[in-house]
């Protein structure tokens, strides 16, 4: 199964070390793993869904550059719905 795992460079909240440790063992064992290191990015990445790459990696496949917009719009808005209120509050 292809896994593709984003992390902000300047993420307090969860250490870049872990996710690197993470991604070198999934490696190891056989997975197909992309590892996108987001630089300037904090904890708060959940607009990384509105990659269409990625999308078309989910979905297996892209009709269109239109559909793949639409569907990443609302994957995105979704995620950030759901998980937007569990995040640490910006200072």
């Amino acid at each position: 199964m292809p896994i593709w795992a984003f992390h902000g460079a300047k993420d307090s909240l969860v250490p870049i070390g872990g996710s690197e440790e993470l991604i070198d063992e999934l490696r190891s064992l056989g997975n197909d793993v992309r590892f996108t290191v987001l630089p300037g990015r904090d904890h708060d990445i959940l607009d990384a869904y509105k990659n269409q790459e990625l999308l078309c990696m989910v979905l297996g496949t892209c009709a269109s550059t239109e559909e793949a917009v639409w569907h990443s719009e609302v994957i995105a808005n979704s995620v950030q719905q759901l998980w937007r209120p569990h995040l640490p509050r910006k200072k």
